[in-house]
């Protein structure tokens, strides 16, 4: 690992722990779709770049608001998403599902 790469790495788990953020990793793609339905049904609202939820499959990547939260509904090339919000949400969802959320992106 070069210094850059490092330094990357200590960022964001700056950022993480500074703003209180989680993430869940690898999560299969039939899963992350039906998380990122369940809460468009449930009011959050789509940000203003991805037109619907199926952007997560197009662009690779979806957000979603409500209030002043925003979870980060990520797909990765490899086929399997991740979800990066406030870590009370996060983790909620977690206990939900039954995944695992960490503190800081694993790589």
């Amino acid at each position: 690992m070069n210094l850059i790469t490092s330094i990357k790495r200590k960022l964001t788990a700056s950022r993480f722990k500074r703003n209180d953020l989680c993430i869940i990793e690898s999560i299969q793609p039939a899963i992350i779709n039906t998380i990122l339905a369940e809460h468009v049904k449930d009011g959050w609202e789509l940000a203003a770049q991805f037109d619907t939820p199926s952007s997560l499959n197009s662009q690779g990547e979806c957000k979603v608001r409500r209030g002043h939260s925003t979870l980060c509904f990520t797909l990765k090339h490899d086929s399997l998403g991740a979800i990066e919000g406030p870590a009370r949400i996060v983790r909620a969802l977690a206990r939900q599902h039954k995944l695992v959320a960490l503190t800081s992106p694993t790589y």
